[in-house]
């Protein structure tokens, strides 16, 4: 069977991890696999090339109104059975290729996030992936969106969750003596950096002893200049820390006490799932997909992410439990992704969509 994967780049968000990983999977199995992108980021590269799978970038597919039919023509030229999109870019971009008659082959297109404003672009472009034979979201949230807000025909839609490497991302032996919170984002302001920097200002005063490590890309763009001044501004200099993104993020995960992500939005969370997977307790946003992988004062804590009050009372509550209490939390966190999460489930099901919608009868 021949698969081409396409999506923008090979840039460091957990989407470009889920699908490089499941193109090394489908050619560990015997697939031929191919990988397109038309952006040179390739931080996710050397994964592919260290597994031979190939990966080409198509440059002249940057210019918006050439995508479509530079990469609709690209991939016919592949001759592939079936053709598996990631992302907006590139889930709109074949799916035009679809409606011109460039695309013969089979079309399955891949929603990583959750879609909050139904504006008339966004219904546009639901309208608009109805062409393709399959959308596969992340997260059961987004699916039932789609549904209820679009009237998206349920035979044309499903839902995998995203995996992890729970061989890879395992608990550290030693324990982590200090207090140091690890959140793993791009400094957005969807990804509410603001608020957790103001949170850590108020917790500060309040003399508790900690820190933030947030790993996430630095676009120097006015927003991360904006958060890099604020930090300098509030006297937080000591305790929030900026780290650029690591191939190998496992040590991150291993050197903290607790990971905390505190979007407006979310899809299906690989880093949080991947802090599982490391036995950390969970302080997240209670918005999309989440609640529905942290249950609060279960595993971890919930907050409004828009109530920068609450973001410090669930810190507060996580700074009084006991020793035994986290370890507990860390463990049902490590025994949930042993049971629901694994790569061998990830590539089953996604093998499985693929042989029935070639194969059935």
């Amino acid at each position: 069977m021949k698969i081409v994967f396409v999506t923008e780049c090979l840039g460091s968000g957990g989407a470009e991890r889920q699908m490089v990983n499941l193109a090394i999977m489908m050619k560990n199995y015997g697939h031929s696999v191919h990988v397109l992108t038309w952006d040179s980021r390739d931080f996710y590269k050397r994964m592919l090339d260290d597994n031979k799978v190939p990966n080409n970038v198509v440059a002249i597919a940057k210019k918006k109104y050439l995508r479509s039919f530079t990469l609709s023509y690209c991939v016919r030229k592949m001759h592939p059975d079936v053709v598996i999109s990631f992302l907006p870019g590139a889930n709109i971009a074949l799916c035009i290729g679809r409606l011109l008659g460039i695309i013969r082959f089979k079309l399955i297109i891949s929603e990583r996030n959750f879609t909050l404003n139904w504006s008339w672009r966004e219904r546009m472009i639901s309208k608009l992936y109805k062409v393709a034979d399959l959308l596969i979201t992340n997260s059961e949230a987004e699916r039932k969106n789609y549904i209820s807000n679009c009237e998206y025909p349920t035979k044309k839609i499903c839902t995998i969750h995203n995996f992890v490497d729970t061989d890879y991302f395992k608990p550290s032996e030693d324990k982590c003596e200090s207090e140091s919170i690890l959140v793993i984002s791009r400094i957005r302001n969807y990804k509410n950096t603001h608020g957790m920097l103001t949170a850590a200002k108020i917790l500060k005063d309040k003399g508790y002893a900690f820190k933030i490590i947030w790993v996430g890309h630095d676009y120097k763009d006015t927003y991360s200049d904006y958060i890099k001044q604020k930090i300098k501004d509030l006297n937080i200099e000591d305790i929030f820390i900026l780290v650029a993104p690591n191939y190998d993020v496992l040590k991150f995960y291993q050197n903290a006490s607790v990971f905390c992500l505190p979007s407006f939005r979310e899809g299906y969370p690989n880093v949080i799932i991947e802090a599982m997977s490391c036995g950390l307790p969970i302080l997240c946003s209670n918005v999309c997909e989440n609640p529905y992988i942290v249950v609060d004062n279960i595993n971890g804590f919930l907050f409004n992410p828009y109530d920068t009050s609450d973001i410090v009372r669930a810190f507060e509550v996580l700074f009084m439990q006991s020793d035994s209490k986290r370890f507990e939390m860390g463990y049902r966190n490590r025994e949930k992704m042993l049971k629901n999460n694994t790569s061998k489930e990830f590539f089953e099901k996604y093998n499985n969509v693929i042989e029935n919608m070639l194969f059935k009868k």
